[in-house]
C-alpha cells in the first residue's frame, strides 16, 4: 500500500482519538494481520470508492468506545446503546472523512459509504479480492487498538 494513504488515516485516527477520547496513544507500528483478540468489542467500518477503493476499519475495546462515546455525547456512558453507537459512527466519520479530505486535496476522487457498527466479541472483516491489508496498531495504557486500512490493489 502507498504509504501516504496510511499516513492520512494514521494522522487522523490519532488527531481524533486525542480530541475525541482524551486519548494520547502511542503508534506501536504495523501488524499485517487480521486476527484481533478478546478485547476488541467495536468496529466502524467505512467504504471508499473512486480512484482509491476499498475499507477502513477502525477496532476499539469496550473500554475505550464508551470513553469515546462519552465525550462524544459529554456525559457518562455505560453500555454500548443506540446512542452509543451512534456516537461511534460519527466519530468514525470524523476520522474517515479529515483523511478523506486529504486525500482530495491531492487529487484523488474518494467517496465514503457510511459507517456500520459491529458489536460482539470477534469479528471478521472480508475485504474484495486483491486488496492490501495495512492493520497499524496503537496503545493506551494496557489497551490495544486498531485502524485497518484495505485499499484494493
Amino acid at each position: 500500500m502507498k504509504n501516504e494513504y496510511r499516513e492520512f488515516f494514521k494522522d487522523s485516527f490519532t488527531e481524533h482519538l486525542k480530541q475525541f477520547g482524551n486519548i494520547d496513544a502511542e503508534y506501536m507500528g504495523v501488524n499485517n494481520t487480521q486476527n484481533k483478540d478478546d478485547a476488541i468489542f467495536v468496529s466502524s467500518i467505512i467504504g471508499l470508492i473512486g480512484d482509491v477503493e476499498g475499507s477502513v476499519v477502525l477496532s476499539f475495546s469496550q473500554r475505550l468506545s464508551l470513553k469515546i462515546a462519552s465525550t462524544m455525547l459529554m456525559e457518562e456512558i455505560d453500555e454500548i446503546n443506540y446512542n452509543a453507537r451512534d456516537a461511534l459512527g460519527e466519530f468514525a466519520n470524523i476520522v474517515v472523512g479529515n483523511a478523506r479530505n486529504k486525500l482530495v486535496d491531492v487529487g484523488f476522487d474518494v467517496k465514503i459509504s457510511p459507517p456500520t457498527i459491529i458489536v460482539g466479541q470477534k469479528h471478521e472483516i472480508f475485504y474484495p479480492p486483491k486488496t492490501l491489508l495495512d492493520e497499524l496498531v496503537f496503545g493506551f495504557k494496557d489497551e490495544r487498538f486498531y485502524l485497518t486500512i484495505g485499499i484494493k490493489g
